[in-house]
């Protein structure tokens, strides 16, 4: 009797299963959706003047138009140009940074209170000092990224050099040395991917 129960139990619906699936993504569009659809109803009914807040429907379709047109592609170059510039000075000096912290404990120690203090302070903070001593030039907007990127990746390179296995250092007492176990080991398992996420 029970095994006909079972059967006779209706299975669940697609709707049900897609929901239990999706339900995560479903309510971020829904989310969003509401957002949106608010966003433009204040603006259509005149509560928000458009001079400082634009609906949604125009932003899109304006920017439907420089796409079309092809206007927006050099803007699009030249920022990717900075934040490519600043992101790889970033990594250029600091993951030489984090591995020196994280291997050795009298330049963590020297070196950590000035990170965590520069880290804690917001990057806008110092982009008066940016523009006073840089201009308002290409410099000043990637040393703002460098600022922005530098940080973080000393303290993730930090613990993924601080996390490597002692196994894996213990390479070295068969004749590898730092440099080889570094680039061989250590940078594609562990330094790499924690300082870029």
């Amino acid at each position: 009797m029970e095994d006909v129960s079972l059967a006779m139990e209706k299975p669940p619906s697609i709707w049900a299963g897609l929901w239990e699936r999706q339900q995560t993504a479903l309510t971020r569009l829904a989310a969003i959706c509401l957002v949106l659809a608010v966003w433009e109803w204040v603006v259509r009914t005149g509560k928000v003047n458009p001079l400082f807040l634009s609906s949604p429907s125009r932003v899109f379709a304006r920017l439907y138009q420089v796409f079309l047109d092809g206007s927006i592609w050099p803007h699009i170059g030249a920022s990717a140009e900075i934040a490519g510039l600043g992101f790889g000075l970033s990594v250029l000096f600091g993951v030489p940074i984090g591995i020196a912290m994280g291997r050795s404990k009298f330049t963590r120690d020297s070196i950590e209170p000035f990170v965590m203090a520069s880290y804690a302070s917001p990057t806008v903070a110092f982009l008066p000092l940016i523009i006073l001593w840089l201009g308002l030039g290409v410099w000043s907007k990637v040393v703002l990224v460098l600022l922005g990127g530098i940080f973080v990746i000393i303290i993730n390179t930090e613990v993924g050099v601080s996390s490597i296995d002692r196994r894996l250092t213990g390479a070295r007492s068969f004749s590898r040395s730092f440099c080889r176990l570094l680039c061989r080991s250590s940078l594609p398992a562990f330094v790499l991917p924690s300082a870029v996420c």
